[in-house]
């Protein structure tokens, strides 16, 4: 009948298709071979034929080329294959900067002493250094009673919007947890696209920059050299 004659031509159909998607399959796998196969050294020529003769695919140089050619063979015969895992990329502790060296594991340090009615100098310049900031300088601000600021100015330069947002904001943190009456009132002045941020304790006053910022704002000559 008719319409059995339509389900038959159709059902070849689907098997031609097929064919030729397996076809066109093998055939891609084999040029992806031969590329593999013709780009080999010395002389981008197989191993153990001449140049000009015709390359024969063979089993063992489908399975070379699948596996690699740095790929060895233990006493068995048995294909060794690469360990890929020695050459990935470790991703660093959270909060460390890509690139930078890492340190083995310590103990968490404790940058400020809680007995302290203010933070210490040396403590915030720690905690700078550990988490990667640069070029650190701090000085004395002249007459900072009547400036109304705080006696110890810190520079630091960071290395992204994001570092100085995150480091200052943590800084902080560890500041208030010091618990005094006077780190309650500390505060940090900044966010996440800004090329500068700010953190002001009762003792100290420091200023985070980009490098092109800090030259920009030359923020040291403000304070030592206050226009008249």
């Amino acid at each position: 009948s008719t319409q059995s004659t339509w389900g038959l031509m159709i059902t070849m159909m689907l098997k031609l298709i097929k064919a030729s998607t397996k076809l066109l399959t093998c055939t891609a796998f084999a040029n992806r071979t031969m590329a593999r196969l013709s780009s080999r050294k010395p002389g981008n020529v197989p191993k153990g034929r001449k140049k000009g003769e015709d390359i024969v695919i063979t089993q063992e140089d489908v399975d070379e080329a699948e596996m690699g050619e740095k790929v060895g063979y233990g006493d068995t015969g048995e294909p060794i294959m690469p360990e890929f895992s020695e050459n990935l990329v470790k991703r660093p502790p959270k909060g460390h900067l890509w690139g930078s060296e890492i340190k083995p594991e310590e103990k968490k340090k404790e940058y400020f002493n809680p007995k302290e009615e203010n933070p210490s100098l040396e403590g915030v310049l720690q905690y700078l250094k550990d988490h990667q900031f640069r070029d650190l300088k701090n000085f004395l601000v002249p007459d900072c009673d009547a400036r109304g600021v705080p006696e110890i100015c810190v520079l630091a330069t960071g290395e992204s919007s994001m570092h100085l947002y995150k480091v200052g904001k943590q800084l902080a943190a560890e500041i208030k947890k010091i618990g005094s009456e006077s780190t309650k009132y500390t505060q940090f002045f900044g966010d996440k696209k800004s090329s500068s941020a700010m953190l002001i304790t009762r003792n100290i006053i420091l200023h985070l920059f980009l490098e092109q910022e800090r030259k920009d704002q030359d923020i040291e000559t403000l304070y030592l050299k206050p226009p008249t």
